[in-house]
């Protein structure tokens, strides 16, 4: 990553590497992107939207990070501006919204952004269209160990069964049980679901493919529909 005049310039190109080393490689470096969109409700009420945070996550962070991921703040009126985003291909990831809410969708230029991501690699996108509904599921449930006591402390993730939904990050949801073993996790967007309960894991090492392939019969399944409320036993994983 350069600077011109004050606007930092990148590029991401894949090289192989033999024991020859690499020449005449050419990289064309290109601007920074400025992406815009807004963010409504479904139904038309607005529980203020502007404490919500949409974060661009990149999706291939083998060869490096330049800097942090691309983010910003929604306006009370829900519209919202990412400065200096970088051409390639991201996820969306939300943090702040409204209690009990759950993101419905997003797309851009007719793209599901929640199914696809955001690919800018071959250039910009147009305005993104979020819509929240106030709707989400809420899933509660126990943790118990090996002799059905409450785990207090757990760690309990809801994992997408969707093939589609498990590869962005946006669809997993994590919460630590109480001191009862008892939690609850609400704004679940509609679909079928995996619940597992650790007694450690490592964060985010459920996104991992082959970490996960191991505990398949470890999971609780169920499905949730807009406003439903699930209650789950799950056993912990040690």
């Amino acid at each position: 990553q350069v600077a011109d005049r004050d606007r930092p310039l990148s590029a991401r190109v894949p090289l192989q590497v033999g024991s020859g080393g690499v020449e005449n490689a050419s990289i064309h470096l290109n601007p920074p992107l400025e992406l815009a969109g807004r963010i409504r409700v479904d139904g038309g009420s607005s529980p203020g939207l502007g404490g919500v945070q949409i974060v661009l996550q990149r999706r291939d962070t083998a060869g490096g990070m330049f800097g942090p991921n691309p983010s910003a703040k929604a306006q009370p009126d829900g519209s919202f501006v990412i400065p200096n985003v970088t051409p390639d291909a991201y996820s969306l990831v939300f943090s702040g919204l409204p209690e009990g809410s759950y993101v419905k969708s997003a797309r851009s230029n007719d793209v599901d952004l929640l199914v696809h991501g955001l690919d800018l690699v071959s250039g910009g996108a147009g305005a993104m269209d979020i819509v929240i509904s106030p709707n989400g599921a809420t899933v509660t449930g126990t943790v118990l160990n090996d002799q059905q006591q409450p785990a207090p402390g757990a760690t309990v993730v809801l994992v997408p069964e969707e093939k589609e939904r498990r590869e962005q990050p946006h669809f997993y949801r994590s919460v630590v049980a109480d001191s009862s073993g008892r939690f609850t996790i609400r704004g679940v967007a509609p679909g079928r679901y995996a619940a597992y309960s650790w007694e450690y894991v490592e964060a985010g090492a459920y996104f991992d493919p082959d970490f996960m392939r191991p505990l398949a019969n470890r999971g609780e399944t169920f499905s949730v529909r807009e406003g439903s409320q699930e209650e789950l036993k799950l056993r912990l994983i040690p």
